[in-house]
């Protein structure tokens, strides 16, 4: 073999691995490069996402019997029922309006503002048609109240300017036993106590 022969394979030999000494480093380069691409759009993507933390649902309220200790109690043998009321609050009994000449009975129970009182009316049992007929109800659920199921009602009149209001119907007999709130109202675990405290005595 010539020299020029050697000295010519030796050059292809040479660029052989020069080229591939290059390629290999761009491989190189581009993986890495794809690296910190993946790394940046991982960053970025748990930078826009929101820290959720897992809630526990909180337990509903329910009213205890303790807060109530000292509380006033109401009772009316004409219609047969009790129900606790807080001491610092005042009750005011009248006829109904709409039955004047009848034994049916107003209840307003007022606390310390202007706008905390609940009412409670002692009605004929053909009227639960007519006081929801004066509501547009947004929700309705099953409610115990003395050991006698009623429902719970949310709605409002259909007057424009109407308030919203929160209201339990129960029947016994020939008595409908109705109890509400006009909002604005900020006492609505006292209505609730209230109601939880309710019982008939006959």
């Amino acid at each position: 073999m010539s020299k020029k022969t050697i000295i010519s394979i030796i050059i292809i030999l040479a660029l052989i691995l020069i080229v591939g000494i290059s390629y290999y480093g761009y491989q190189k380069k581009q993986e890495k490069a794809t690296e910190i691409e993946q790394s940046a759009t991982t960053v970025e993507e748990s930078a826009s996402q929101p820290n959720i933390q897992p809630t526990t649902p909180k337990p509903s309220a329910e009213p205890k019997s303790d807060l109530m200790s000292d509380w006033k109690t109401y009772t009316n043998q004409t219609y047969g029922f009790k129900v606790k009321y807080p001491k610092d609050w005042q009750v005011k009994e009248e006829p109904l309006p709409v039955y004047p000449d009848t034994f049916t009975i107003a209840l307003t129970f007022s606390g310390l503002s202007e706008q905390d009182k609940i009412f409670f009316n002692v009605r004929p049992k053909g009227d639960e048609g007519m006081i929801r007929e004066a509501l547009s109800i947004a929700s309705e659920e099953k409610i115990t109240v003395g050991g006698i199921e009623g429902s719970r009602i949310t709605g409002v009149g259909h007057a424009d300017d109407s308030p919203s209001e929160t209201s339990v119907i129960v029947r016994k007999g020939d008595y409908l036993y109705y109890v509400w709130f006009l909002q604005p109202f900020t006492e609505e675990i006292v209505f609730n106590q209230m109601l939880s405290s309710f019982r008939f005595t006959k």
